[in-house]
């Protein structure tokens, strides 16, 4: 299987990482299982060639795309300004930086030394989850937010130097 071929994740409703055949998506292959004891929240590819996943402790693990296996690399400081879990972790090429993000927050991310530093709350605030991030070629981060109000979830931009969101 080459890896380039393929996109990683968890489904938190069984704990599996599954490995996804790109561009067509289909059929996903089961290759182990999550057994940490938090839930799973995020999964990325990092600018050192591991497979980073984040759960919602938080705490980071390198996640091997042959096995499925994860394994904890320790837990993450510096979290908790707006008091939720992390939900997403993302990898900037364009600046080779890790982000994070909870509900309300957005932080950067060293992986050497498992520190999160607060970049700044979400502004203006948001009233779901944002539950991902992702960045494209050029360094812009784009998020997600799901909400439990019909027709509430909303994509963003986010400036990853001040946290400020818009749509």
């Amino acid at each position: 299987m080459p890896l380039a071929d393929h996109a990683f994740a968890n489904d938190n409703q069984t704990s599996n990482n599954i490995s996804i055949p790109m561009p067509d998506g289909h059929p996903f292959s089961i290759l182990g299982t999550f057994t940490a004891p938090n839930f799973a929240a995020s999964m990325c590819t990092g600018g050192d060639g591991n497979y980073y996943l984040l759960d919602v402790a938080p705490a980071l693990y390198c996640f091997n795309p042959y096995s499925g296996s994860c394994t904890l690399i320790g837990n993450i400081t510096g979290m908790g300004a707006d008091g939720s879990n992390s939900t997403g972790i993302a990898y900037n090429f364009y600046t080779d930086t890790y982000y994070i993000c909870t509900c309300g927050a957005l932080y950067s991310l060293d992986v050497n030394t498992l520190t999160a530093t607060l970049i700044g709350q979400f502004t203006p605030s948001i009233t779901g989850l944002m539950i991902d991030l992702c960045f494209d070629d050029i360094g812009t981060c784009f998020a997600y937010e799901v909400d439990i109000t019909p027709g509430a979830a909303n994509g963003y931009i986010i400036d990853v130097n001040t946290a400020a969101i818009t749509r």
